[in-house]
């Protein structure tokens, strides 16, 4: 999921993500949750 957002003027991209494992190394975790912030100039 993302969004495009502006902070005053500048404009700003959002992303997060969730991710389920299903084949994982022994000590991995089921979930897994991706944030991104990316500043566009």
């Amino acid at each position: 999921m993302g969004r495009l957002i502006k902070i005053g003027k500048q404009p700003v991209n959002l992303m997060v993500g969730a991710y389920y494992n299903v084949i994982r190394p022994e000590l991995g975790a089921d979930w897994q949750l991706r944030t991104q912030v990316i500043f566009v100039f």
